[in-house]
């Protein structure tokens, strides 16, 4: 027998063997959340009993022990693992759930996915017009539409709502395999990715291909912006509006169609994005233009449309020039429309040419005297520019005018990053347009 002393050194009452067996037996306090191992000592029709290692009888209700797969192969002796949802419910029994457990379980075994980056098949649950939902070993993921890889994103005209949940709906109740984007268990957050699994083997196909190459491919999809087209096992380009062909092009739609066949170049290669060509096919029509046309020469052409920049004239049947609205008349032009008639064919003087940039620069004021007008042109061009739009390509022009930029006022007061969000508009483009309106 040993006896305790007190604070104040005053010997205490002697502690006796049996209240120290009493302490050492006192069952452990368990935690709500805590993950206890324990054995099946009783199964109902839906309901199971276990013993916590002799500490406690535990109590797995029907909604807590997971799919009827998981109850049917369970049995009396069997280890499982368990979390403590109750640790003392009215009958006396600590409550468990053998689906937390895995759910925490699986929880770890993501967060090592998300570190390691490796890829993971996963189940569709349910679809909706954002994405998909999928089941992780129990826990819910959500797959973003925009991370879909590209043979399964649902390219559809117009956004429209249904047609896309349809498309959708085709991979409900089948396995994808994903990539984790972002892991949050505080928040019960997993949003996945099967554009980012595919990344690592896109990257290495695609390793196999330099830029110039020619690949056959069948076009998958066509949207405004234009057309995708798959060339490989696993890899996707995008044929943009602006490479489908030397001409303007309004709706891709007009030149290909999903299922077509087609032989495209490569023009970039950007880890796993691939930009493609069509036009680029067919020789440069620009490369004869500038054989053909000089400054001071006159033509005559058709004009195929105006906008309050001045008119587009078709010189061939591939190569158009603009005229300025300040070169339509001697007079001060308000609306092109009010000089020229869509159709008319008439006569103009080349004031430059620019066959890189794809650009003709053309002026009807300039015929009464050629010369003069061709030498203030070049004189201007060794200027900054200021309000000379004609130094813009004809393409770019459109899609300004497009975009509700057809008025100089509004052109000159739209910010680069308002010129960016123009469709077909990029940084270099906008900020090219800037330093050209001075």
């Amino acid at each position: 027998m040993t006896t305790k002393k007190s604070s104040d050194d005053t010997p205490a009452k002697p502690v006796s063997g049996f209240a120290k067996l009493l302490d050492a037996a006192e069952p452990p306090v368990l935690q709500v959340g805590e993950v206890l191992d324990a054995t099946i000592i009783a199964k109902s029709k839906n309901e199971i009993w276990v013993d916590l290692g002799g500490v406690a009888t535990g109590y797995v209700p029907a909604r807590e022990i997971g799919d009827g797969r998981s109850f049917d192969s369970l049995k009396e002796g069997d280890a499982i693992h368990a979390s403590v949802v109750n640790r003392e419910n009215d009958d006396g029994y600590v409550v468990l759930s053998i689906k937390r457990a895995a759910r925490d379980r699986t929880w770890v075994d993501l967060a090592a996915l998300f570190e390691t980056k490796d890829s993971f098949p996963a189940k569709v649950l349910e679809a909706n017009t954002g994405g998909l939902l999928m089941d992780v070993s129990g826990v819910r993921g959500f797959l973003p539409v925009s991370q879909l890889a590209p043979e399964h994103y649902p390219r559809v005209s117009g956004g429209d709502r249904d047609l896309i949940l349809e498309k959708l709906g085709k991979f409900v109740n089948n396995d994808l395999t994903v990539q984790i984007l972002d892991f949050n268990q505080t928040d019960n957050k997993l949003i996945l990715s099967e554009k980012l699994a595919r990344t690592k083997e896109t990257e290495a196909n695609l390793s196999k291909y330099e830029v110039g190459d020619v690949v056959k491919g069948k076009v998958t999809g066509v949207v405004d912006f234009g057309a995708f087209v798959s060339f490989a096992e696993g890899l996707e380009g995008l044929v943009h509006i602006s490479e489908i062909d030397w001409n303007r092009v309004d709706d891709p739609r007009q030149h290909v169609k999903v299922g077509d066949e087609i032989e495209a170049k490569i023009i970039s290669i950007e880890g796993p994005k691939v930009s493609l060509s069509l036009k680029r096919m067919k020789d440069d029509p620009w490369v004869k233009a500038a054989e053909k046309y000089k400054p001071g020469q006159k033509v005559k052409g058709k004009i195929a449309r105006a906008t309050p920049f001045g008119a587009f004239v078709e010189l061939d049947e591939d190569v158009s020039g603009l005229v300025h609205v300040s070169e339509l008349s001697e007079e001060h032009v308000e609306n092109p429309l009010d000089v020229v008639k869509i159709g008319d064919e008439m006569e103009f003087l080349v004031l430059e040419i620019d066959a890189n940039a794809h650009r003709i620069a053309l002026s009807v004021k300039g015929l009464t005297d050629p010369e003069k007008a061709v030498k203030e042109r070049q004189q201007a061009a060794s200027k900054p520019a200021v309000d000379d739009v004609s130094k813009l390509s004809a393409g770019v022009l459109k899609k300004l005018s497009d975009a509700g930029y057809g008025d100089m006022a509004k052109l000159k007061a739209a910010t680069i990053e308002d010129l960016e969000a123009v469709p077909g508009i990029g940084k270099v483009s906008a900020e090219k347009i800037k330093k050209t309106l001075g």
